[in-house]
């Protein structure tokens, strides 16, 4: 039964997931509408997923086995491939990447609010979660993290932030003297 019910909800995010495939419009708000949906399922059915972090985290033996490694593989495989079919020019070098940060950071969002209650499961932070791994979509008026357009390293060019540095600096959207990305009015507030 549980092996059942661990395939149940790793098969809503593999919806989720699919329904992107016929997604029209940027990479950006492709990303957010998972993340969107996730966090919907998340706050729709909170036992559900208070049950898969319980049997992931559980000493071994307490539960009956589950492949959680695979089923995490599975799912940021599949959201990388959709990266990749759905970016203009090969905006984005490392979709894996991407893949993995952004499930690692829905993860622990979730994990926020199953633990605390409070309600951070929004689309607001969707969109933000999506800013942090794909800096270069953001509205105009942001910058960038600071000394990612002065370097230029191997590491950088297999990252999203690599072939896009100059662009953005050209753009006007990287302020001079500042370190640290300038996000939107009243988009710092705490907990959002």
């Amino acid at each position: 039964m549980y092996h059942e019910l661990m395939l149940d909800i790793f098969n809503q995010t593999r919806k989720n997931l699919l329904r992107l495939s016929t997604f029209r419009g940027s990479v950006r708000e492709l990303l957010i509408s998972y993340v969107a949906a996730e966090f919907r399922n998340s706050r729709k059915n909170p036992e559900n997923v208070r049950l898969l972090f319980r049997m992931m985290f559980s000493p071994e033996g307490e539960y009956p086995h589950f492949n959680f490694v695979e089923e995490f593989k599975r799912d940021r495989e599949m959201l990388a491939d959709i990266i990749k079919k759905h970016q203009a020019e090969g905006s984005c070098r490392d979709p894996e990447l991407v893949s993995n940060a952004l499930m690692g950071m829905m993860l622990i969002e979730i994990l926020e609010y199953l633990f605390t209650g409070r309600l951070t499961l929004t689309r607001r932070k969707a969109e933000r979660l999506v800013d942090l791994v794909l800096p270069f979509s953001m509205p105009p008026g942001c910058s960038i993290p600071g000394g990612i357009e002065n370097e230029e390293s191997d590491a950088d060019k297999n990252s999203c932030f690599y072939g896009n540095s100059r662009r953005i600096s050209a753009a006007g959207r990287r302020r001079p003297g500042r370190g640290r990305p300038d996000y939107p009015a009243g988009s710092r507030g705490s907990g959002a």
